[in-house]
C-alpha cells in the first residue's frame, strides 16, 4: 500500500465560492430546504503510530512551518479507481446545491486541485510555488425541489478538455436523502456524459454513473461505472478505451469496508493493439489491516501502520525561523550516466 503526504508530501508502502447568475440570495427558498450532498470519503485512511523522521524542529507557533498543512494519502492500485468516487463527491460538495435550491441557474466556482487526492494542497492555502496550483472551473448549476418531501434534482454543465478536445460534461443528479446521522453519505444517483454538445450525448466521448444508498447493515453502499471508447474496436495508434466498474461498502465512521473493482482497457500507444486487458480486485479493510486479491490470486494482507515513505510534494523553510522560502522550480531530467 502506498501513502502520499503533502506539505512534507510522502509516498508510503505498507505490509465554494458561489457566483449567482440570478438576483436571488442563497440558502434555498424559505419554505423548501435543500438536501445536503456528501463530501469526500477516504477508503483507507492512514494510521501513524510515531512521528515521521526527521523530528520536527522547534519553531514559533505562528511560523509558516507550524501553520502550513500537511496531508497524507494512502495509495494502492486496488483502490485507485475508487478515488473517482472521492473526487466526484468532493467536487459536488463545493457547488452549494443545498443552499441555492429553487434559485434558478447559477455559477459555482469549483477548486479541482483540492479534490485530487495525493497532490500537495499546501500551495492553495499558502501560495507556495513548490506545491500544486489551484485550478478553478466555473460550473453552471441548477438545483430544484418541489417540496420538502420530494427528491432534489440537480443539473451541472461542466467545461472539460479531453485529449485536446473541448467538451461539456452533462451531469444529472437526483438526491433522495440528504446527509444526516442515519444516512452519512446520503442517497443519490448521478449520471454523467462528456460530449461536444447536448445533441451528441448519445455518442459521448465518455460517461458513467455513481449511486449511493444506505444498506440494511447501516453501512453505505456505492456503485460506480465509468466508460470511454469501445473495447470491442481495434484502436488506432494513440487511441485507448477503458471501463471501470466498482462496488464499495463502507461504514459510517469508516473503520472497515469492502470493495470489488473491475478494470478493462485496450490501447495502441505505438506497439500495436494491446487486446482487452482485465484486472479485478477484491478488497477488505478494518482499523488495522488492508487485504487485497488480484484476479482470483492469493490475498495479500498489509498493516495500516507500517509504511515506507517517499516525498511527493514539499515546501522549503528557513532553518532558523521556520518561514517559507519561495522556490523557482525548474524541470527534472536524467543524465546519460543515470543520475
Amino acid at each position: 500500500m502506498t501513502r502520499f503526504r503533502s506539505g512534507l508530501a510522502l509516498s508510503l508502502l505498507a505490509g465554494p465560492v458561489l457566483l449567482t447568475a440570478c438576483g436571488g440570495g442563497g440558502g434555498g427558498s424559505a419554505a423548501i430546504a435543500g438536501l445536503l450532498p456528501p463530501e469526500q470519503i477516504s477508503v483507507v485512511t492512514p494510521i501513524e503510530t510515531a512521528p515521521l523522521p526527521p523530528a520536527a524542529p522547534v519553531f514559533a507557533a505562528d511560523s509558516d512551518y507550524a501553520l502550513d498543512r500537511a496531508r497524507v494519502h494512502v495509495y494502492d492500485p486496488a483502490i485507485e479507481p475508487l478515488e473517482l468516487v472521492n473526487e466526484i463527491l468532493c467536487l459536488v460538495s463545493q457547488t452549494g446545491i443545498d443552499q441555492l435550491v429553487n434559485e434558478g441557474p447559477y455559477l459555482a466556482q469549483v477548486n479541482r486541485t483540492i479534490c485530487r487526492t495525493g497532490e500537495d494542497q499546501s500551495a492553495s492555502e499558502t501560495g507556495q510555488s513548490s506545491g500544486a496550483v489551484d485550478e478553478f472551473q466555473l460550473w453552471t448549476v441548477n438545483s430544484a425541489r418541489a417540496s420538502n418531501a420530494a427528491p432534489e434534482s440537480v443539473q451541472f454543465w461542466i467545461p472539460e478538455e479531453d485529449d485536446g478536445q473541448l467538451l461539456t460534461i452533462f451531469v444529472d443528479m437526483l438526491i433522495t436523502h440528504g446527509v444526516d446521522a442515519e444516512f452519512p453519505f446520503g442517497e443519490f444517483t448521478l449520471d454523467f456524459a462528456g460530449a461536444q454538445d447536448a445533441a451528441s450525448i448519445g455518442s459521448a466521448v465518455f460517461g458513467g454513473a455513481l449511486a449511493a444508498s444506505r444498506i440494511e447493515t447501516g453501512q453505505a453502499g456505492f456503485g460506480l461505472f465509468f466508460g470511454k471508447g469501445d473495447l470491442n474496436q481495434v484502436p488506432s495508434p494513440g487511441d485507448h478505451a477503458e471501463q471501470t466498474a466498482a462496488a464499495l461498502v463502507v461504514a459510517a465512521v469508516q473503520p472497515n469496508g469492502s470493495a470489488r473493482v473491475r478494470q478493462r482497457s485496450r490501447f495502441d500507444f505505438g506497439s500495436g493493439d494491446s487486446g482487452i486487458l482485465t484486472d479485478e480486485y477484491l478488497v477488505a479493510f478494518d482499523e488495522t489491516h488492508f487485504l487485497r486479491a488480484l484476479d482470483g490470486g492469493a490475498p495479500q494482507a498489509f498493516h495500516r501502520d507500517q509504511f515506507v515513505e517517499n516525498v511527493w510534494r514539499y515546501n522549503l523553510y528557513d532553518a532558523a525561523t521556520g518561514e517559507r522560502v519561495e522556490l523557482e522550480s525548474g524541470f527534472g531530467f536524467r543524465t546519460a550516466s543515470g543520475d
